[in-house]
């Protein structure tokens, strides 16, 4: 089990068996719609029958390549990483490159908010045990996020 960039101590966290979701703006480049997100990621959630609470950071390009290269041993930056907890009550962190967003929304013909939501959503599959690292599993995975976004963004 790797240890995750926002460690939670277990005592602080609250006992209950439902979700909460946690946005954390670790980059000032780019003002995020917290709430909107916060309440597309709860649907997810929801979507997925996920009971525990799970911390979403949007950081920049230099952040996710300093985390990228410590836990996943790759001297760049990427879109997302996922940090898995065995933990009763919290299920983990997602990274979220706003930077990589930002360059990669109008080459996929999508929106800046879509593709920040599209790294979510990949970053809880992951969480949820999902793999992308054969073709096979990246077609399920893909399917998946594409579900989940259609029917949470609606």
């Amino acid at each position: 089990m790797v240890t995750g960039p926002l460690d939670k101590d277990p005592s602080q966290l609250e006992k209950k068996s439902s979700f909460k979701v946690n946005l954390i703006n670790s980059q000032d480049k780019y003002r995020l719609p917290r709430t909107r997100i916060k309440n597309i990621l709860e649907k997810v959630l929801r979507e997925l029958d996920i009971e525990k609470e799970v911390s979403f950071c949007f950081v920049d390009n230099p952040t996710m390549r300093e985390f990228n290269k410590r836990f996943c041993k790759k001297d760049l930056p990427t879109d997302v990483l996922s940090f898995e907890y065995q933990d009763p009550y919290y299920l983990g962190d997602v990274m979220i490159s706003v930077d990589m967003a930002k360059d990669n929304f109008r080459r996929y013909k999508t929106s800046f908010f879509e593709e920040l939501i599209l790294y979510a959503v990949h970053g809880v599959l992951h969480l949820c045990g999902y793999d992308d690292s054969t073709p096979s599993k990246r077609r399920k995975m893909q399917r998946t996020q594409r579900r989940l976004i259609k029917k949470c963004l609606s």
